[in-house]
């Protein structure tokens, strides 16, 4: 056994070495920086997303950012004014901008958004993935993209009803469910409307054992959020439950104002929805459970279970719809406590009904509502930009 003393030595010593950092010259330690030092990173004028932007080209800024260049300049009306209004300090506190007089922003409102938007379609590293894309430099990258985020959820909350999560009133209720029964119409006196799924996201462990068993899922084995989803027959998502613990179960979020939602839509309007094994029947008259087994029935309730299999479908669609459109959200989540995911999680379901209601390019509209394809732009039958080299199909 080693005496108290010796361990105090042996601590005491190891105090007194350098660290592998402070033994390093300054040449040393540049090589082993990953930030990229201003003289290589391009001015924003002279960067990639601005030249995209002044191509005027729809496919270039769909895949870039998920949007077309009308909804991008809307989007960026509801931004620009905050953008422009507000401004953070060191600590990261988001205060009102007092005086406008002084030193231009070198990152516009337009790279400010297209920003927040390229960040959700990319994955991995900020500083050596989007430096050289916006013009900035990795020391600031990260604080504008946070502030970015915060104003732009803001602004989708304020001036942009599109992209509001909102219950289904009874006449759009009327009109999901007659788009659903022509396609099955065995469901036709089922007056389903949409269907509900949950989705779990991958989030880093905690250093704390009670926090870190929280966000323990022991059937993936993993760290995860849970969300619970719920889509209408036009693919947008009309109620949510957000930034749930890992080890709660589909039906034990929908507790959290999920299940109460559906029940005022269905008092209101009789709809129902479909849904698979992982939520509860019991005293449910809205939800709509489907089985992959034939129930031990009549044929028409055999008829009944598999048509709704198949609408349960349209959630598959949606999840996908999702990580599709905002593959960060495959990278694990950073554990913090400040608020930071349920920015990004409020954010990314607005940006994804405000994409449903103005670009139009979903798989759940494309089949049960494909007539709506001609409200939307993007479809509009071969328009010419004259502006640019740009063919709208």
């Amino acid at each position: 056994m080693f005496s108290k003393h010796a361990i105090r030595y042996f601590i005491w010593s190891n105090l007194q070495q350098p660290s592998f950092r402070e033994s390093l010259s300054i040449e040393e330690r540049r090589l082993r920086d990953r930030r990229y030092p201003r003289c290589s990173v391009p001015r924003w004028n002279d960067s990639p997303f601005k030249f995209l932007l002044d191509s005027l080209n729809d496919q270039a800024l769909l895949n870039a950012t998920g949007l077309s260049f009308a909804c991008f300049h809307e989007l960026l009306l509801a931004f620009e004014p905050y953008y422009y209004g507000y401004t953070f300090d060191e600590t990261g506190q988001i205060r009102r901008l007092k005086r406008k007089n002084g030193r231009k922003r070198e990152l516009p409102a337009e790279g400010a958004l297209g920003l927040v938007l390229v960040w959700f379609r990319t994955r991995g590293s900020v500083a050596r993935g989007l430096q050289h894309f916006f013009g900035l430099t990795g020391t600031c990258i990260y604080d504008w993209l946070r502030f970015s985020r915060r104003v732009l959820l803001y602004a989708l909350q304020e001036r942009v009803p599109a992209s509001a999560i909102k219950k289904p009133t009874p006449e759009e209720v009327e009109i999901y469910a007659t788009a659903i029964s022509a396609l099955y119409p065995v469901l036709e006196h089922e007056n389903v409307w949409g269907s509900a799924d949950g989705i779990k996201l991958s989030i880093q462990g905690s250093s704390d054992y009670l926090k870190q068993n929280r966000n323990y899922n022991g059937w993936y084995h993993g760290h995860y959020i849970n969300s619970v989803f719920v889509f209408a027959a036009d693919g947008k998502i009309r109620i949510c439950s957000l930034n749930s613990p890992g080890s709660w179960h589909d039906s034990t979020i929908s507790d959290y104002g999920v299940y109460d939602a559906l029940e005022e839509v269905f008092q209101q309007s009789n709809g129902k929805i479909v849904v698979d094994s992982a939520f509860k029947l019991e005293n449910r008259r809205w939800l709509l459970k489907s089985s992959q087994h034939d129930p031990i029935g009549t044929p028409e309730q055999v008829s009944i279970n598999r048509a709704a299999t198949s609408v349960r479908q349209l959630s598959e669609w949606g999840m996908r719809m999702i990580q599709a459109q905002f593959p960060r959200l495959k990278d694990p989540m950073h554990y913090e406590e400040s608020g930071e995911r349920r920015v990004i999680l409020s954010l990314m379901t607005r940006l994804y009904n405000y994409n449903v209601s103005k670009v139009g390019v979903n798989q759940i509209l494309n089949v049960f509502m494909q007539e709506e394809q001609g409200n939307y732009t993007y479809f509009g039958g071969g328009m010419i930009n004259e502006n640019a080299n740009n063919l709208l199909f």
